[in-house]
Formats: structure tokens, C-alpha cells, sequence
């Protein structure tokens, strides 16, 4: 273990030849330094704690003065409440009524009692009740302030409420409100109370400018030109003025002061200006206020501050002096060092030839010898490194060549090809993959992917079949993000025979599997077609010669005789077969689709005309939201309106009684038409959704619909080109929505 190895040098990044200076600069500056520093921070505390004494004596005078002022209101207050004739015209203009009496009254308090104490800038007098008898201000005469805190708490003594705003009871303006009660001059009985509103900017004036007596004359004198008082109310906020901010300003505005300032009540603190002041905080305690005094640093500290800069200057003049005197000896001693310092760069920059000569056998010599010899070594050894970097970077291109190849490759595949580690990690993917799955960036863990669940089942198999040795993959058929993919899953091998992970390759089939299914369900249709004509063919005959016998044996039966009732059983259910013959025919029939403009708000319209009577007969309620400004649109109207009857026929029976049938029309894009149809039925079960354009399928009891009616309306709507979806869930309803593109002129095309 060497000796300081794990020391470390504070200055090593100053130069050698200024350490030793700066290091005896340091020392004395240090030295110079705390001495100052506590030498001020001495003076300072004793300054501050002197000031604070001086700033608790003004507090307390303020405090003095404002009471006193206070009391002297008070006292003006209480002599208004022995007037005897105020205390009588009380009394009187509550047994009866007065109008003279109560004009005298609200006279005497204008002329003979405001008017002599110029702080008061409303005397009123209240009644038993809370009413106002009589009012310096005539127009609070007659107002009711039964529940103001002057008249609660004046009943039984001289009371000083809170500043209030002005905004209770219609009061105009802010005040400080003084109350007492008055008294029956003879039986001493409760009659009323008397109440005088003060201006509260007075309180400014006292607190800037001293104390005198209501009614004198003040004269507001500046003290200090940064000493500063003001009384904060019970929430922090000004009810005075300051020497920065006039009264308007400041009045009930929230102050600076923490409530760890209150509680404290004197230190240091940032005042409502942004300044540093020292403050003294004093409790008015009758009234809950609190009466700041404070005086900036800068002008209490300012004895200090010649004791702050003096340090500094005899600083600057030790640190000239011992640079002067170390300067010369320095730069015979560091040169050597120097010169060992340039060849060390010399060779940082890839010059290893390069030595170092000092005449000297001390330590310094020493460490030039062991350099040269480092640097002869050096230059050797980058001789051979450069030989063998030639050589990496021959291969290194070569193998990063073979790897663009085998990655362009890969990118230009059609199929998607992910490769995942041991770990699960994604260590490669092709575009085509990047779309079929997702895949992204986490963190240190390398890319990451969100599959299947049967993907990753997949994989799951695959990993523990690499761990117990197998080497068959495995294909999955998997739909992800609308798209349909055949994914095969392979082991990867090194050469030894070592798994290094597994790749997928997914190729998207959803093209191939969707014309599958729809050669499928034509081949299915043409069966379907085929084997209705021919049955509607077979049957319809029979059929026919069925309900011209039953019509016979119905017109030979008179009166009621039970074979009538037959025969009428009997026709009623050769129409029912005649009726699913004629859907056959429909079904199988391809008859063309005649183009011709019309209206398809109009074409809605009449199929809901149709079923009016049946819809008024079950209370459903029809809401229309049509789009007026559509095009026309060029299609069979007959057998658009045909669909639309089969629709609406379909809503009114799922809706059974009182339900609500919704119609609406849209534009869809490129002058394309969009047309809603929604009950508010039961809705169609899940199990049910892809089998019911399915031909034959219904739900409806036996006689009620042939399952036909929505196969031939998809089979229309087809035929113009268009599209039939349906949403439904179960208990909220079912809404079909058919989409017919725009046609820009009349064309006949078959079905």
C-alpha cells in the first residue's frame, strides 16, 4: 500500500508553480477571513438585538396611542347613549308613530353628535327589534340589522366589532363600528341601541402620525425614512396604511407575514415591499389586531458595514505581497516539472519518441529518467497495436458487410420476421413485423412486444421444449389488429448445436382467408338460390289447386258449420305458404337494379307512412334526424323502399309496445348517403349477430316472418353497391346501418 494513495490533492487543478503561492495565500486569507467574519458576526448580533429593543419600545408606544384612541371612541360612543333626548325619542318612536319626531332625531344625530367628532361618519340608533329608529343617513332608515354583530353585542355594553367590508346589509362602505346600549332614563329598561360607524383609514392616520384625541387636529411626520408600522387584523391583512402603500392599496390586502411571524412577534423577515427588515410584532389584544414595526437591514445594520470591507482590502494586500516573494524561487524549482509536463502531452497526442533531459540527481532527475524509459516502451508496444488494428478493421468490414446483406434481406421480406433470445428479448424484426405486431423500446431490457395470447402461449411451448431438448416448431393461425396471420414458430441454432432463441415467421393471410370465405358463401347462395326456385316451382302448383278447393268449400258452407272453419284454417295457411314461396322467388330472382335519381328522405318516409296505423295501435313513438341537404341518389326506389319496409317491419316487431324508433340520414364522404334504423327493443343476443342475413334464419314464432326479409335486403343493397352493418347489445336495442355510395348517373346492372 503507498503512502496518500487515497489522499486526494484540493488544488490539483492549479498549476505547480502558483500551488505553493496560493497555498500560503489561502491560509491567510482564511485566517483574515474568520476573524472578520466573527468579529461581524459579533458586532452584528449585538446591533440587532439593540435594534429590536428600540423597534419593541416604538411598538408599544403605537400600541398605546391606538388603545387610547380607541377608548377615547368608546367614551364618545357611551356619552351619545346618556342623551336623554335620544334615549326618549327612542322610546316614543317605538310605542307610536312620529314622523316629525324621527326626522328631529335623525337631525340631532347629524348636527349635535357626528358632526363633533369628525371620525365618525355615521350615528344611527336601532330599536328593541333590530329596526333602525333614526339615521344620520337617511336612507338606512327603516332597515332591519337585527343580526349585525354591533346590535347583538351593543345590547349590553359598549361593543367594537370587526372592520367590515361594506358589504352586509347594504352598508356602502367600509367601517369600524362602535355600539352601546340605551336605556329607559327611569326604569332603566332596554330601548334600543346606538351604533357609530367609524372611517377606518383614521387608524392610518394614527399609526403614521401619533396619537392625539378625537376632534384634534394631527400633523402626519416621517420618522425614519425605511421605519415603517401598520396593524394587521386576526387573517394577516392590512387595515392601515404603510409609508409605501397608501390606504386604498393596502386595505385588507393579505400581508407577507407567516404565521410563524405572528407567533414569533420580532427577527428578520422579507417585507410586503420584497426588502429585508427587522420586525417587532405587538398584540392589540381587545381587538385581536397585531401592530408591526420594522426598519430595513440595510439602514439598522449600516454601523457594521466598515467592518465588513475592511478585511477585504488587507486581504488583497497579503495575497500582492507573498506573490511577489514566492514568484522567482518557484520558477527555478517547477521548470524541470514543466518540461516533463509538455512531453507527457507530446505523447497524449500520439508522439511516443519522445524524452525528457535533466541534469539533476535528485528526484526530480529520477522521475525524468523513468519517463524516458516508459516512453521507449510505449513507442514500441503502438507499433504492434497498430499492426493488429489493421487487421480487426479488415474483418470488421467484412463482417459488417455480410450483415447489411443478411439485414436488407430480411427488411425487403414481405413476411414479418421477429427473432427472440433465450431471455424473451427481441433482438430482430423486419418492417412487415413491426406492423403486424406491436413493437417498442423498454429501457435497458432491450425491445419488447405485445402479442396474442396464443403467441405467447406459442413461445411459452416453444422455450420449454428448447430446455428439454426438442427441436420441433410449431404454426399458429392468430387474428391481431384486424389482419389474419400464419405464424411458424422455429428453433435457432449455433453450429455446436447450442439454442441461441426462436424465430417467427408471420405471414398475413387475411386476403387469402377473406376470398375463401367469400367463394364459400357465393357457392352457398347459388345452392340456396337453386333450391328455392325449385321448390317455390314444386309447391306452387299444389298450392294453388289447395286454396281454390278451400275458397270453394268456403263459398258451398253457409252459416256456421265447423267445416267453414276448416276450410278457413286451411286457406289461412296455404297464403302463409304462398307468402314463403314468393320470398324464394325473390331470393333466387337476380332482377336488375333500374337507376333513377330520387329522394331517399322521401323514400324513408313512405315506408314509415305505410305503418302508421300499426304504429299508432302500438304506441311507438317515430324521432326523424334527416339531413336535408343530401344529393339524390340514383337506385331502385322500389327495392330501397322494399328494404326499408322490411327494417322498419323488424323494429316494430322486436319493440312489441311503447318503444321509440329512430330514423336518420348523412352524408358520408365523398357525396356517399348513410341511413341509421334503431329500436329500442330487447337487442340481438351475441350468438345471434353473424346468422341473421343468413337466408331462413329467425327468431320470430312460426308464421310471423319467413327468415327471408334481411338476406333479400342485404341481397339489395349489394346490388347497389353498398354496405348493411348491425350493432346491437343485448337489453339496449339494435341499429342497422346501410351505406350506399355515391352514383353519378341512371344505369340499369343486374342483381
Amino acid at each position: 500500500m503507498t503512502w496518500g494513495r487515497d489522499l486526494k490533492d484540493p488544488l490539483y487543478f492549479v498549476p505547480v508553480k502558483y500551488k505553493l503561492t496560493l497555498t500560503f495565500v489561502l491560509i491567510s486569507v482564511v485566517s483574515l477571513g474568520i476573524g472578520g467574519l466573527v468579529s461581524y458576526q459579533t458586532t452584528r448580533d449585538a446591533l440587532k438585538d439593540q435594534v429590536l429593543k428600540d423597534l419593541f419600545l416604538t411598538g408599544q408606544v403605537q400600541v398605546q396611542h391606538v388603545t387610547s384612541f380607541i377608548d377615547a371612541l368608546k367614551k364618545r360612543t357611551e356619552d351619545f347613549s346618556s342623551d336623554g333626548f335620544i334615549r326618549d325619542a327612542a322610546f316614543r318612536l317605538q310605542t307610536s308613530s312620529h314622523p316629525a319626531l324621527q326626522r328631529e332625531l335623525s337631525r340631532h344625530l347629524r348636527v349635535n353628535k357626528m358632526g363633533i367628532v369628525p371620525e365618525f361618519f355615521e350615528t344611527s340608533v336601532a330599536g328593541r327589534d333590530g329596526l333602525i329608529l333614526a339615521s344620520s343617513d337617511p336612507a338606512r332608515v327603516g332597515l332591519d340589522a337585527s343580526k349585525n354583530p354591533w346590535f347583538v353585542g351593543g345590547r349590553s355594553t359598549i361593543f367594537m366589532g370587526e372592520i367590515r367590508t361594506g358589504e352586509h346589509a347594504g352598508e356602502g362602505r367600509p367601517s369600524l363600528e362602535i355600539s352601546a346600549p340605551l336605556t329607559d332614563k327611569e326604569t332603566h329598561e332596554f330601548v334600543g341601541v346606538i351604533v357609530n360607524r367609524i372611517k377606518p383609514e383614521v387608524l392610518s392616520e394614527v399609526v403614521q402620525a401619533g396619537i392625539p384625541l378625537p376632534g384634534e387636529g394631527r400633523d402626519i411626520h416621517q420618522v425614519n425614512r425605511t421605519l415603517d408600522s401598520y396593524i394587521l387584523d386576526r387573517e394577516g391583512r392590512f387595515i392601515t396604511s404603510t409609508h409605501r402603500l397608501k390606504y386604498k392599496d393596502a386595505f385588507l390586502q393579505k400581508s407577507h407575514m407567516s404565521t410563524r411571524a405572528f407567533i414569533d412577534g420580532h427577527g428578520i423577515m422579507a417585507s410586503y415591499r420584497g426588502r429585508e427588515v427587522v420586525y417587532v410584532s405587538v398584540r392589540l389584544p381587545a381587538q385581536g389586531w397585531t401592530l408591526v414595526t420594522e426598519l430595513e437591514t440595510d439602514e439598522a445594520f449600516r454601523p457594521v458595514l466598515l467592518l465588513r470591507q475592511r478585511p477585504f482590502f488587507v486581504g488583497c494586500a497579503l495575497v500582492f505581497i507573498t506573490m511577489v516573494l514566492l514568484f522567482f524561487p518557484l520558477n527555478f524549482m517547477i521548470g524541470p516539472i514543466l518540461r516533463l509536463r509538455s512531453a507527457a502531452k507530446m505523447i497524449e497526442e500520439g508522439k511516443f519518441d519522445v524524452s525528457v533531459h535533466v541534469d539533476s540527481r535528485d528526484e526530480i532527475g529520477e522521475l525524468s529518467r523513468a519517463f524516458n524509459r516508459m516512453s521507449f516502451g510505449l513507442f514500441e508496444r503502438a507499433k504492434k497495436l497498430e499492426e493488429y488494428t489493421g487487421e480487426l478493421k479488415k474483418r470488421e468490414r467484412e463482417v459488417r458487410y455480410e450483415k447489411d446483406l443478411l439485414n436488407a434481406v430480411i427488411q425487403c421480406m414481405s413476411d414479418g420476421v421477429i427473432f427472440i433470445d433465450l431471455n424473451g428479448n427481441i433482438s430482430l424484426f423486419n418492417s412487415a413485423a413491426e406492423g403486424a405486431w406491436i413493437i417498442s423500446r423498454d429501457g435497458a431490457e432491450g425491445l419488447q412486444a405485445r402479442f396474442a395470447a396464443e403467441v405467447d402461449g406459442c413461445f411459452r411451448k416453444q422455450m420449454e421444449g428448447m430446455a428439454a431438448g426438442n427441436k420441433k416448431g410449431c404454426r399458429k393461425v392468430l387474428h391481431a389488429r384486424g389482419r389474419i396471420y400464419e405464424n411458424t414458430c422455429t428453433y435457432v441454432h449455433n453450429p455446436s448445436g447450442k439454442a441461441l432463441g426462436i424465430v417467427m415467421v408471420s405471414r398475413d393471410i387475411t386476403e387469402r382467408k377473406q376470398m375463401e370465405d367469400r367463394l364459400l358463401h357465393q357457392e352457398k347462395m347459388m345452392v340456396v338460390g337453386e333450391l328455392s326456385a325449385a321448390i317455390a316451382h314444386e309447391l306452387n302448383n299444389p298450392l294453388a289447386a289447395m286454396s281454390m278447393f278451400a275458397q270453394m268449400l268456403i263459398d258451398e258452407c253457409t252459416g256456421e258449420t265447423p267445416y267453414r272453419e276448416h276450410a278457413e284454417v286451411i286457406m289461412r295457411n296455404t297464403q302463409v305458404c304462398k307468402k314463403i314461396i314468393r320470398g324464394l322467388l325473390d331470393y333466387a330472382a337476380r332482377s336488375p337494379v333500374k337507376r333513377q335519381p330520387f329522394n331517399i328522405n322521401r323514400c324513408l318516409k313512405e315506408a314509415v307512412d305505410l305503418y302508421r296505423p300499426l304504429l299508432g295501435k302500438k304506441d311507438h313513438e317515430v324521432v326523424f334526424s334527416l339531413d336535408e341537404g343530401i344529393r339524390e341518389f340514383m337506385g331502385d326506389e322500389e327495392q330501397i323502399r322494399q328494404v326499408f319496409v322490411n327494417m322498419i317491419m323488424n323494429a316494430m316487431q322486436a319493440m312489441e309496445s311503447r318503444g321509440v324508433l329512430t330514423l336518420k340520414t348523412s352524408c358520408n364522404g365523398a357525396s356517399g348517403i348513410e341511413v341509421e334504423i334503431q329500436d329500442s327493443g330487447p337487442g340481438i343476443p351475441s350468438e345471434n349477430i353473424d346468422k341473421i342475413f343468413d337466408p331462413f334464419f329467425s327468431t320470430k314464432p312460426s308464421g310471423i316472418g319467413t327468415g327471408l326479409g334481411l338476406s333479400i335486403s342485404k341481397k339489395v343493397i349489394e346490388s347497389h353497391g353498398g354496405t348493411i352493418r348491425v350493432k346491437s347489445e343485448t337489453g339496449n336495442g339494435t341499429r342497422f346501418i346501410i351505406t350506399l355510395p355515391a352514383v353519378e348517373k341512371a344505369e340499369t346492372v343486374g342483381a
